[in-house]
This record gives structure tokens, sequence and C-alpha cells, in this order.
């Protein structure tokens, strides 16, 4: 199964695409991955959120998230690690691979597919 690259713009795919009820801020991804017993970084040294929240079952430092390969949700540094990042006007995601990646409402998950069912499931 080979990557699918593919972008979608935002209005372009919510009408194509069957997406699942998401939350509606970072914050609301915080506390579903704290009720589930997960950790979350950002990408920002001091914790602010500038794109992309990190969910993971063991705590990374934001360096190391960071350094995640974004190439291919297949690789092994994404076990148990998943991206999280808002699809916003002109987002493109380029690595869409089915079970690694999800649309979550208006967030794009990334990385460890058990992680992101783990995710997308507790919403509902």
């Amino acid at each position: 199964m080979g990557i699918l690259a593919l972008a979608f713009v935002r209005g372009q795919w919510q009408g194509c695409l069957a997406v699942p009820a998401g939350p509606e801020s970072p914050e609301e991804v915080i506390a579903i991955a704290q009720r589930l017993g997960l950790h979350c970084c950002t990408d920002c040294a001091d914790g602010r959120l500038e794109h992309t929240l990190y969910v993971s079952y063991l705590p990374i430092p934001w360096r190391e998230a960071n350094a995640l390969c974004l190439r291919d949700p297949r690789h092994p540094s994404w076990g148990g690690r998943v991206a999280v990042r808002r699809v916003e006007k002109g987002f493109a995601a380029v690595n869409v691979v089915p079970g690694y990646t999800a649309f979550w409402g208006n967030l794009f998950l990334y990385g460890d597919p058990t992680l992101v069912e783990q995710l997308v499931q507790a919403r509902r």
C-alpha cells in the first residue's frame, strides 16, 4: 500500500469524505488524551502550540517530537505517537496513508495506527 499523494484543501475534502466529529480545539484534544492516560507535547520549547500537537503513550520531549519522520507515518519513529494538526484554509495533507492518518473534524491525525484509531473512537 503506497502513500497517496493527495492535497486536500478545507472545503474541498469536507464534501467528499465522511469525517468523524472531532474536538473543536487543541485544549479539547489534550483533555481527551489525558482522559485516556496519554501524554501531549507541543512543537515549541515553551509549550506554546504553533502548528502541531503530539499525543503519545509515553512522554516525549518536544525536540524528539519535532524530529519525527514526516515523510512516512509508517516509519518506526511513529510507534506510540501521533501528530495532530488543525486543518485550515490552504492545508495540504500530502502523506495520507489509510490507517496511519485520519481526518478528525477539522484536525488531521498522523502516525501510529492504533493510537490514531483510539483517538478517533474516544470522541464518539
